[in-house]
């Protein structure tokens, strides 16, 4: 896998497609022809993503996190 794009969970109880990433990650893979592997932080519990970004991280070469500015601190704590 080369690349892990990051959807943060926005905390705010809609429902955030994340339409960002998967735009990015389309083009990486079916453009670029990267293998990119794309984890919504919406879909686990705060321990359960942190337990796969542990898992993935060392099998990646770049790490993508979208954010928005409400997302600061799950961004940082992430990065």
């Amino acid at each position: 896998m080369d690349i892990l794009l990051i959807n943060p969970d926005h905390d705010n109880y809609k429902d955030n497609y994340p339409w960002g990433v998967l735009l990015v990650g389309s083009y990486l893979s079916s453009v670029k022809y990267y293998k990119v592997k794309l984890l919504d932080a919406s879909v686990y519990s705060r321990h359960e993503f942190l337990e796969k970004v542990k898992h993935f991280i060392s099998k990646v070469k770049l790490v993508g996190i979208a954010c928005f500015s409400t997302d600061t601190s799950f961004v940082k704590e992430i990065a």
